[in-house]
C-alpha cells in the first residue's frame, strides 16, 4: 500500500511508532526502565554531543533489508546498511536471505504487516541502544543472534548452530558455526523442487 498523499506520511509514521512502543514495552519492559540519557556514557566526549534529531529518522525496512512497498516486486534489497559486530556473518547470511528472497524462495507478510514489523524493528533498535545508533540505522550489535536466527528461519534452516543441549548455552557464536550454509540452502532447495514436479 503506498502513501497516495506526502502530507498522509508523518501521520501515519507517529501512529505506527506509537503503536509500535506500546507493543515493544509491554513485551521488554527493561526497555522502559533503563537510564536512556546520554550523561552516563562511558566515553566522555559523547556525554553531551549528541542530542536527539528528531527530524531524522531510522531505515523502515523489512528485515531490515527490504523496503515494505517494493516487498512483492522481489526486485530490491540493501545489504548490511546497519550496526553489527558480527559482520561477517551479517553479510553471508543477508546475501543467503536475498538470494532466497529474489528466488521465491520466500514466504512473505502482507505490505501492511511488513510495513508494521519494520516499524516495530526499527523502533526497538532505538529503545534497546539509546545511547548507540538506533535513531539513524539498524542498530543491532547487542542482537545478533536473534537477527540471524529468524534469517535462517525464513530460509528454512536451523538457527542453532552449536548441536543443541549445553552447546548453545556455553559456547560463543562466531563466523566459523555459519560453515556450509550455501550448501545447506542448495540441499534445501533440491528437495523442494522434487516435490514441486
Amino acid at each position: 500500500m503506498q502513501d497516495t498523499l506526502l502530507e498522509d506520511r508523518p501521520l501515519k509514521d507517529a501512529t505506527l511508532i506509537e503503536k509500535s512502543e506500546i507493543e515493544l514495552l509491554s513485551r521488554f519492559p527493561y526497555l522502559q526502565e533503563r537510564d536512556t540519557s546520554r550523561t552516563n556514557h562511558p566515553d566522555p566526549s559523547q556525554r553531551y554531543t549528541q542530542s536527539v534529531n528528531t527530524s531524522q529518522l531510522p531505515y523502515r525496512l523489512y528485515r531490515f533489508m527490504v523496503p515494505p512497498t517494493k516487498l512483492p516486486s522481489r526486485n530490491i534489497a540493501f545489504a548490511g546498511a546497519m550496526y553489527s559486530l558480527g559482520s561477517f556473518p551479517l553479510a553471508y547470511l543477508q546475501s543467503l536471505w536475498i538470494a532466497a528472497y529474489f528466488d521465491d524462495k520466500i514466504d512473505l507478510p502482507s505490505v501492511e504487516n511488513a510495513r508494521e514489523e519494520a516499524y516495530t524493528n526499527s523502533q526497538y533498535c532505538i529503545l534497546r541502544n539509546a545511547m548507540g545508533y538506533g535513531r539513524v540505522a539498524p542498530d543491532i550489535v547487542f542482537d545478533n543472534l536473534p537477527y540471524f536466527d529468524v534469517l535462517l528461519r525464513d530460509m528454512g534452516i536451523e538457527g542453532r548452530r552449536k548441536g543443541g543441549g549445553l552447546g548453545e548455552l556455553w559456547k560463543s557464536y562466531g563466523p566459523e558455526d555459519y560453515r556450509g550454509l550455501v550448501e545447506e540452502v542448495v540441499a534445501k532447495r533440491k528437495v523442494e523442487d522434487k516435490k514441486n514436479i
